[in-house]
């Protein structure tokens, strides 16, 4: 998935200028760590977030030309996000196309234009007490690619409940067991390699299918973030397999961060 700062969710409404800081620092931190799980130097944000109201009528920009004397390291983290970070200002929904909210409002000119095409689904920052975005997931209207949901994230902690992480498990180290459609092998991928091909997939059906040097993966999820893994091999029709290769295939297997079925 791809991942950018929510514009939109700057609304003015810190009630002070700490307030406006932290709320700044939490999307920096969000920010970093949906970037872990998504898209490598794919990640977005709108050139004009800069002007967008923090506190009152003062912008963000306005906000970090006043934070002499503050918390270094917050401030070094929310420089980096804002001036590090790849920015765009092209837009993708240009007359006659459009990119609505689902109340019908337009919202091309917003990190949407671009969120609501990407193949590989899209994860958006918004900042906390923000009106319209305070759900997991929003739903978009393009002209382009039609209705779209994405995931929105307003914390830190929002963030980290969204990592998929793997843990090798003993069972699946037995020989070779025929189920039908496919064949349970090995894990043949050291943990590490593993997690990198776990971050990866697709996630379906309480699964992660993901594909890695002409071979095929599935990784069980146990608990609420954590998954084991095997190989396998695909002898009939197998649905979740078949979707999962449809979003793969568009994105020629190239390595896109976590994707999640339903999202792109």
């Amino acid at each position: 998935m791809k991942v950018y700062i929510n514009d939109c969710s700057f609304q003015g409404q810190a009630s002070n200028k700490d307030e406006a800081i932290d709320i700044l620092f939490e999307v920096a931190q969000a920010f970093y760590k949906c970037k872990a799980i998504c898209c490598q130097n794919k990640s977005a944000i709108h050139a004009e977030i800069k002007n967008k109201p923090i506190w009152g009528n003062v912008s963000i920009v306005d906000l970090l030309n006043q934070m002499q004397g503050y918390d270094a390291n917050k401030k070094r983290a929310i420089l980096e996000v804002l001036c590090k970070s790849p920015h765009y200002n092209s837009n993708k929904h240009v007359l006659p196309h459009f990119v609505q909210d689902e109340s019908g409002k337009d919202i091309s000119h917003t990190c949407f234009d671009s969120a609501a095409v990407s193949k590989c689904g899209a994860i958006v920052v918004s900042a906390r007490k923000s009106q319209g975005f305070t759900e997991d997931s929003l739903l978009v209207n393009s002209s382009i690619s039609g209705s779209r949901k994405i995931i929105n994230v307003n914390s830190p902690n929002t963030a980290d409940l969204l990592r998929w992480i793997y843990e090798p498990n003993i069972k699946h180290s037995a020989k070779p067991k025929d189920l039908g459609k496919f064949i349970i092998s090995e894990m043949d991928l050291s943990p590490t390699e593993a997690q990198r091909v776990l971050t990866n997939g697709v996630y379906i059906s309480r699964k992660v299918i993901a594909h890695n040097n002409g071979e095929w993966y599935c990784f069980p999820m146990h608990l609420k973030d954590r998954f084991h893994g095997y190989k396998i091999t695909i002898k009939g029709n197998l649905k979740i397999h078949t979707e999962a290769q449809k979003i793969l295939q568009a994105l020629n297997y190239a390595p896109r961060g976590q994707i999640f079925y339903g999202y792109c």
